[in-house]
């Protein structure tokens, strides 16, 4: 696996999981290990002067609870000749890929290293993780369905006696200033907000807009 990013590493809004991600989760997670995570009944939605508590559904092909767990801060893979995970991660920060086809993916090109010197790693099976916007992509002519939003989102963890919060918490506006402000000063930026509870004397706030938002254009959301 070749990864330009430096590990450890996080996925922004990947600590809180539906009870569809909930139930994907299971495959992979222990009893025990789900124990150690917090469970949420439902989702409280704010917006428009109201909040809502909204339950997850009882269902059966679907838990009925969702899962709160701060991310895994690095990537490995199982051996099937080991009796343990092991890493398979080749870290590569700073590195351009480029894409070599003889009729087909065969492998990626690396520059790597402080003399961005050029490797070639070959492959009976190539696949690109990185998107439609990667270099891999663009140069098999593939592109985005427009019709699917893509969004941008940052997050932080504070200290908070929430931690131990029963629901994700989305806001579905972000003002800028009192919402019930007099003098008309509010501001409604573009975007959503988040708050997860991490049961660990922390939660989990963040910010995210979508390209589908009136605002995306006008912000600059690289220098957040």
């Amino acid at each position: 696996m070749l990864e330009k990013a430096q590990f450890p590493r996080e996925k922004v809004c990947g600590d809180g999981l539906t009870p569809r991600g909930t139930r994907r989760s299971s495959t992979w997670a222990s009893t025990s290990a789900r124990r150690r995570w917090l469970h949420n009944q439902g989702l409280r939605v704010i917006g428009g002067g109201m909040r809502l508590h909204l339950d997850w559904p009882d269902l059966t092909t679907f838990p009925s609870y969702g899962l709160v767990r701060r991310g895994p801060t690095s990537i490995s893979c199982s051996s099937r000749r080991r009796s343990r995970p092991v890493p398979c991660c080749t870290s590569r920060p700073r590195h351009r890929t480029g894409l070599r086809q003889g009729g087909r993916v065969t492998g990626v090109a690396a520059k790597a290293g402080p003399d961005k010197r050029e490797a070639f790693y070959r492959a009976p099976v190539v696949i690109s993780c990185e998107g439609v916007s990667g270099r891999i992509a663009q140069q098999l002519g593939l592109h985005r369905n427009d019709k699917r939003p893509m969004g941008v989102a940052v997050r932080r963890y504070y200290t908070s006696p929430r931690t131990h919060d029963d629901y994700l918490e989305s806001w579905l506006e972000l003002h800028d200033g009192p919402i019930n402000a007099m003098d008309g000063g509010e501001k409604l930026l573009p975007g959503y907000g988040w708050i997860f509870g991490m049961a660990t004397a922390t939660v989990n706030v963040g910010l995210g807009v979508l390209n589908s938002s009136a605002g995306f254009q006008k912000t600059d959301y690289a220098a957040c």
